[in-house]
């Protein structure tokens, strides 16, 4: 009887100790799949991170670029308002010239016309003579 009752003793403890070694088991089963599941999620929380951080860059540069684009195109405009106030006042300076030479012709005209032009020529040599 004595045999039997350490026997059955034996078989507690072996089932217990086997009962613990299974809940050990399951607790380190646990503790891995919540370690693979806190990967995962900083894994797909890093990934977004990425894609937002790509879809700024993406944003900036396009921003940038139409910056460049907006700059030069009002550059371009400067300049060619630039060329046509040039071109304005060339045509407005060559107008005031022939203007001035009309005038001139017109007022030569009129003298001669009137007689009061005199050759410097008849006088230069009566003087000197």
């Amino acid at each position: 009887a004595i045999r039997f009752e350490q026997t059955k003793q034996a078989a507690s403890k072996g089932a217990v100790e086997e009962t613990k070694f299974v809940e050990l088991r399951k607790g380190q089963e646990r503790e891995l799949k919540k370690g693979q599941i806190a990967t995962q999620v900083n894994s797909a929380k890093q990934e977004a991170a990425k894609s937002r951080t790509h879809t700024i860059r993406i944003g900036n540069l396009k921003t940038e670029q139409k910056g460049r684009r907006d700059f030069c195109k009002e550059f371009d405009e400067q300049l060619k308002m630039l060329g046509v106030e040039k071109d304005e006042m060339l045509a407005a300076d060559l107008t005031r010239k022939q203007g001035m030479v009309a005038h001139e012709q017109e007022r030569y005209a009129t003298m001669q016309e009137k007689g009061l032009f005199t050759s410097t020529k008849g006088i230069s040599s009566q003087q000197y003579h």
